[in-house]
């Protein structure tokens, strides 16, 4: 594979990783796996493919762990996927990019462009915000306790409608603190969907996950 062994001397990435990541991005896309060798000398060109190999390099590892076999994505799928997936080096960020394939690769519901549209535009407080109200609430939901966030963490989520927030503007005491723009928030029957599609809800969030509410 000709163009893994100039994209691993080009990117200075291993390559067995990226040998591992082009065989992978064959397989999904159908045909064989191509690069536009004279602008790997942009530093823009190569500093999105070192975010794509990475992101479908890790993907692959989740592939393997959890024993999925690889098989063609619909390209309105896949190709606005990878776009995307070169401007992601957040290791945050990138590890949902990551699942986010590997889920699509796994279940045909996990494949919507929505999905790929909603984690474009999440930045790292996003990506890290989400996780946590979601574990939170699964924590919450079996003993129907009411959780707590700030209503400054969850705007952006809400813009994204992966939650609903009711914003009490009042002063509430909790814990003998008061506390100020508190909001009561629930995830979406999207938010839901697209958790379990970048691999945030896995084995944490049950079905009554998304009625739980966070004050």
């Amino acid at each position: 594979m000709e163009d893994a062994r100039i994209l691993s001397e080009a990117l200075g990435l291993a390559k067995k990783s990226v040998e591992t990541a082009c065989r992978l991005i064959e397989n999904l896309l159908g045909e064989p796996f191509k690069v536009a060798r004279g602008m790997l000398a942009d530093p823009i060109y190569a500093f999105q493919w070192r975010n794509r190999i990475r992101i479908v390099d890790r993907a692959r590892q989740i592939m393997d762990k959890d024993g999925i076999a690889a098989r063609l994505l619909p390209a309105g799928f896949l190709l606005p996927l990878l776009e995307a997936a070169g401007d992601v080096e957040d290791p945050v960020l990138s590890e949902l990019w990551s699942r986010l394939l590997a889920s699509g690769v796994a279940d045909n519901k996990h494949r919507r462009p929505v999905f790929v549209d909603v984690l474009k535009r999440m930045d790292h407080d996003d990506a890290i915000g989400f996780q946590t109200i979601v574990s939170d609430i699964a924590a919450a939901a079996p003993r129907g306790l009411v959780l707590r966030t700030n209503v400054r963490d969850v705007g952006r989520l809400v813009a994204l409608q992966l939650l609903t927030a009711s914003i009490d503007s009042q002063p509430v005491e909790i814990d003998g603190a008061a506390n100020v723009g508190m909001s009561e928030v629930r995830i979406t029957s999207f938010g839901v969907q697209f958790a379990e599609a970048v691999g945030i809800a896995r084995d944490d969030t049950g079905a009554g996950a998304s009625d739980a509410t966070l004050s």
